[in-house]
Formats: C-alpha cells, sequence, structure tokens
C-alpha cells in the first residue's frame, strides 16, 4: 500500500513539472507534444482543403481552431516551421523527398513568371500617371490636386500616361503571346493558362477609370437638409416620420422650391 502511494506521489510530481522541464524533454524550437505536430500534418495532407493549398509564406495559425491543441496557436505554428526546418536540411532529407517538392513547384502555374525571357507587367495606369507628375514615391499617398488632376481627361500629363500606358500593354500582351509560342511545348495547361491571364485588356476599364455617379438628392432630401435642426429631440425613426408628414402637407409653392433645387444639381 506504501509502496503505491509512492507510486502516485510520484506520477503526480512528475505531472506537475515546470514548463520548463516539459520543454527540455522536447526538440529545441518544437513547443508542442510530437504526436499533436504529426496529427496536423496529416490532417493538412489528407484534407487537401484551403489550409493545403495556402503558401508557406502565409499566416497558419489564422485556419487554426485552438480547442485542437494544448499550447497557443502562434506557438503552434512556431513549432510548424522549426518542424519544417529541421525535416528539409539536406543531411535529413532524401534525393526524392527534392525531387517531389522540384516537381510541385515547377508544374504549378506561376512558376513560368520566374523565366528569364517572361516580360515584366507594366505599371498601371495611375502609376504612369504619378511619375509624370513627379511623385515619383508609389508608396506615399499623393496630394488631393494629383489626384484631382487624373480624373480630368483634358489633362496634359493625363492624356500622355494613357500614350505610354497603352503602348506599354501592347508591347507587354506581346511579349506574353511570342512567350507561349516559345515555350508551347514544354508548358503544361495550367502555365499556359496562367500566362494567359496575364494578358491585359485595353478595353476593359480599370477601377481607377470608372467614377461612380454622384446620387442627386430628392426635393425631400433638400427638405430635410432645411430642417436639420427640426424634431432634433426625437428618434431617428419617430423623427423620420415627422418629417415625412410634415413634406406632404407643404403648399404648392413652397413644394416647388424644394424642387426647383433638385432639378438645378
Amino acid at each position: 500500500m506504501a509502496t503505491t502511494r509512492r507510486a502516485v506521489k510520484r506520477e503526480a510530481s512528475e505531472m506537475s513539472g515546470s514548463d520548463d522541464e516539459k520543454n527540455s524533454q522536447t526538440i529545441e524550437g518544437i513547443k508542442m507534444p510530437i504526436s499533436e505536430l504529426l496529427t496536423l500534418c496529416k490532417t493538412i495532407v489528407e484534407s487537401n482543403g484551403p489550409i493545403a493549398k495556402r503558401r508557406g509564406s502565409s499566416k497558419l495559425s489564422s485556419a487554426l481552431e485552438q480547442n485542437h491543441f494544448s499550447i497557443p496557436l502562434n506557438e503552434v505554428e512556431e513549432s510548424f516551421r522549426n518542424a519544417y526546418r529541421y525535416s528539409t536540411r539536406r543531411d535529413s532529407i532524401t534525393c526524392e523527398f527534392m525531387a517531389h517538392a522540384i516537381m510541385q513547384r515547377f508544374t504549378r502555374g506561376d512558376i513560368v513568371s520566374l523565366y528569364p525571357d517572361f516580360p515584366k507587367r507594366p505599371l498601371p495606369l495611375y502609376n504612369e500617371f504619378l511619375v509624370l507628375c513627379g511623385h515619383k514615391n508609389l508608396f506615399a499617398s499623393p496630394p488631393p490636386e494629383i489626384k484631382e488632376a487624373f480624373a480630368d481627361l483634358t489633362n496634359k500629363n493625363r492624356i500622355k500616361a494613357q500614350e505610354i500606358y497603352e503602348r506599354n500593354v501592347r508591347e507587354f500582351n506581346g511579349k506574353l503571346e511570342q512567350f507561349l509560342d516559345e515555350h508551347m511545348n514544354e508548358l503544361n495547361d495550367e502555365q499556359k493558362e496562367y500566362t494567359r491571364k496575364q494578358i491585359i485588356d485595353l478595353g476593359k476599364p480599370t477601377r481607377r477609370n470608372v467614377k461612380k455617379p454622384a446620387q442627386k438628392k430628392t426635393a425631400y432630401d433638400f427638405f430635410k437638409q432645411a430642417k436639420k435642426s427640426k424634431y432634433a429631440d426625437m428618434s431617428d425613426e419617430a423623427r423620420e416620420k415627422k418629417l415625412q408628414k410634415a413634406f406632404k402637407k407643404l403648399k404648392a409653392d413652397e413644394l416647388e422650391i424644394y424642387e426647383e433645387l433638385a432639378s438645378n444639381q
């Protein structure tokens, strides 16, 4: 009996060991139990879902659920990446492993962008315009007057930027077609499709070219604007009902004032 109590006491003592002691029993840099790490890897490989398709540079922790792990998600991600580094050391892998990794990367569509003769995408129209205006730091927000000038299709720099952009796009599209012709026999379908999708359609308006038409105010909107201090102590819903009722009771000459404001926008 005494022996059993000592064994239980020893087991409880081992279970309540400090985190430092627990961590010292794992591989350096891997804070999660190896069984959890392998379960995570198996889940990613077998699910073939969104997590499996994520790039290695993207955050993994945002796609995981905390209740599946015994440590915080940021430590799960750190452990996963450290385990990958251990697994891909050249003295730890076989040529078969290397061949699989190369095949996976070099059969993907976007690998063509690494080819030396794959053309570089031209600057967007807006960026071309900013350069012409002397605003060369494309990561900094331009002053309001430059934004307004871009919206003016008669602006000298805007016209010149459009000419440069269209010339560069035609040249880029031509080089893409040439790239496809010269590599037709060695590219797979995914790579051909990726290349074709890079072709820029000059007839398609860019987001900055499409300006949302300003929504015109109604006669009632102008009436509400004139009465903005009226019924201010009421709730929004009650005030709206009061204003609508008052608007419907306007005399013809009063209503005409607001309708004229609406028509003169």
